[in-house]
């Protein structure tokens, strides 16, 4: 009945406690041993407190969010090189910044380009592929109607 889901309580622990040790532990470069450690255990605690809380809480509310969530797989593949250009912009124009500034750059930095990705590039290829292909967008996201759910079966 939903899986496993811990409590409330819980979660915000598990929120603090990803966001504090991803603030504590900057130095796990994208090419290191350490990162799956660094940054795959709080991701993980950040995606399960989420996903266990999703029940509770409307995050259909959250309008920004949902466009973050849409655009995720265009942040997951723009990210790396997001991430090394504005690194080198930044040492190009000799720009020196504490962690938390720096940090708080990347993570604008590729929300932006992720989203733009998402909705200049992957929303059009998308309907391009679904009318190519005589898809509707309904279909294509494979959501039938209950009426048409009870009709199939």
């Amino acid at each position: 009945n939903g899986g496993a889901r811990t409590s409330s309580r819980t979660n915000i622990v598990l929120l603090v406690l990803a966001i504090v040790w991803l603030a504590l532990a900057p130095t796990a470069g994208p090419f290191t041993p350490w990162r799956p450690l660094a940054w795959g255990i709080p991701a993980i605690a950040i995606v399960w407190a989420l996903l266990s809380m999703e029940n509770r809480v409307s995050f259909a509310r959250w309008r920004t969010a949902l466009l973050i969530g849409d655009a995720s797989y265009a942040l997951y593949l723009t990210h790396p090189v997001v991430l090394l250009l504005a690194s080198g912009v930044m040492r190009a124009l000799h720009i020196e910044l504490d962690f938390t500034p720096k940090f708080a750059f990347a993570i604008v930095s590729c929300l932006i380009v992720g989203v733009a990705v998402h909705k200049l590039i992957e929303k059009p290829l998308g309907k391009g592929a679904n009318k190519l292909l005589g898809l509707s967008a309904r279909n294509a996201r494979g959501v039938m109607r209950p009426a048409e759910a009870s009709a199939a079966a």
